[in-house]
Formats: structure tokens, sequence, C-alpha cells
């Protein structure tokens, strides 16, 4: 996926809670769910591409159980900083920074 496919996902999920444990673990029938809803509403893939402002190929990759990739990698990342992917989304650079720097200092007196 592309740096544009990458950021219009992050933009579709941002909204959606994957805070929890519980959620992440339940991704793996993220793609059936998006298929599921698609069809439900009677829409092609490209209906909704069109829609997100994607490319068609990036919507099926969502559906072809690619999601949960990028989610893994975001964990990773978001635990290495020891921050939490609803923190890596929802708040601006700046306020995420100034916690975590924060947070870095409580830890080094501590």
């Amino acid at each position: 996926m592309s740096f544009s496919g990458n950021l219009q996902f992050l933009i579709l999920f941002s909204s959606v809670a994957l805070y929890t444990p519980y959620t992440l673990r339940n991704l793996h029938y993220l793609d059936t769910k998006l298929r599921r809803l698609r069809e439900l509403h009677g829409f092609r893939q490209t209906i909704v591409a069109d829609q997100l402002a994607i490319e068609q190929s990036s919507y099926a990759r969502l559906e072809q159980h690619q999601t949960h990739k990028i989610l893994d990698q975001l964990t990773r990342v978001a635990g290495l900083y020891s921050i939490t992917i609803g923190e890596l989304l929802d708040k601006d650079a700046d306020t995420l920074i100034r916690e975590a720097a924060r947070r870095m200092t409580s830890q080094s007196i501590s």
C-alpha cells in the first residue's frame, strides 16, 4: 500500500475504537465485515473507493485481510514509545510529544 493508501487507511479508521485489546483481536474478521457491509448496501468496491477517495486496489486490500498488518505495525510502534494506538491516531503531534516527554521525565525520576 502506498503512503497515500496508508494515510487514507488511517483516516478511515481513526474514528473506529482501536483502543482495546479485544478490538485488536477481532480485526481478524474486519475484512469479512467490510465486504458484507458493502454487499448489503449493494456497492461495488469502486463505488466505496471513490467515496473514500482512494484507489479501488487499496480498498480491495482492506477486504483481503491486509488491514491487520498495518494495525499490528502501529501497535508495535505505539508500544515502543509507551503510548496507545488511540493516542497515536487521535492526538495532534504537539500534544502527543508533550505528554510523551512528561511521561519519560516522570519515569526517569522514579
